[in-house]
């Protein structure tokens, strides 16, 4: 019964999941890369001081590229069930949206190398820091093991490092 009732509606010039679902998801996918432009133009356009910060924003929006391109491709390759009407148009939306994916991948992947020299440096800096304070305190260590010592001939014959220093030398 549930068949006949199919069978009354001709799907065939109903075509429009078939006809118009690839430029719904290039829509779609267009509109995930404007996203990502809106998220990642505050990186370009300002000149902060937040590298750690940029630097998320720009891995981010690297992957979220990848998962750009990743569609584009699957769209790409399920074009043989795309009616020849349209697959032209596809086609050309997808190298359209291509080309602006890659120009921006690679502003994308300038900066993040430059936010990530920036923070190379930052790290250096810090480190040299972190070591010559590390050299004050093995040196503040070892002023303090001096003072803790007994130099008194008393103390020297208690002492254990002195006594196999220098009576087994003898």
């Amino acid at each position: 019964m549930e068949t006949e009732r199919f069978d009354r509606y001709d799907f065939k010039s109903i075509g429009i999941t078939e006809n118009y679902s690839y430029v719904a998801i290039l829509a779609e996918i267009f509109s995930r890369f404007q996203n990502c432009t809106s998220k990642v133009s505050p990186v370009f356009l300002s000149g902060n001081k937040k590298e750690e910060r940029d630097l998320k924003k720009l891995l981010d929006a690297g992957l979220e590229l990848n998962v750009i391109e990743e569609r584009l491709t699957a769209v790409e390759e399920g074009l043989h069930w795309c009616e020849e009407r349209y697959r032209n148009f596809t086609r050309t939306r997808i190298a359209g949206i291509r080309s602006y994916v890659s120009s921006f991948r690679k502003d994308v992947e300038r900066r993040r190398d430059l936010n990530n020299g920036k923070l190379q440096v930052k790290n250096l800096i810090w480190m040299r820091r972190y070591s010559k304070m590390v050299f004050v305190f093995v040196l503040v260590q070892i002023a303090l093991s001096l003072l803790n010592v007994d130099w008194t001939d008393a103390g020297r014959s208690k002492n254990p490092i002195y006594i196999n220093l220098f009576h087994n030398a003898k």
